[in-house]
């Protein structure tokens, strides 16, 4: 999945009011068809990170608690 970071573009964000939400949809959102899975799931010492795939295609970035992705993607994406 590494390699496909370089080359994913910011379709949207969450908008679910969450203060703490700074979940990205990338340009290939389609995050509950067949072939969905998630990966990660697990806190690290300033948040919480779950990757979300479609047949191997990141489709979502779930984090939460990192205030500097919430200024920073809200400031992109008001």
């Amino acid at each position: 999945m590494a390699n496909q970071v370089d080359d994913l573009w910011i379709d949207d964000r969450c908008r679910c009011g969450m203060a703490e939400c700074a979940t990205l949809y990338t340009s290939e959102a389609d995050a509950w068809k067949p072939g969905h899975r998630s990966v990660g799931g697990r806190f690290t010492e300033t948040g919480f990170v779950v990757i979300d795939t479609v047949n191997g295609r990141i489709v979502c970035v779930e984090m939460l608690w990192y205030p500097e992705f919430v200024k920073a993607l809200t400031e992109l994406l008001p």
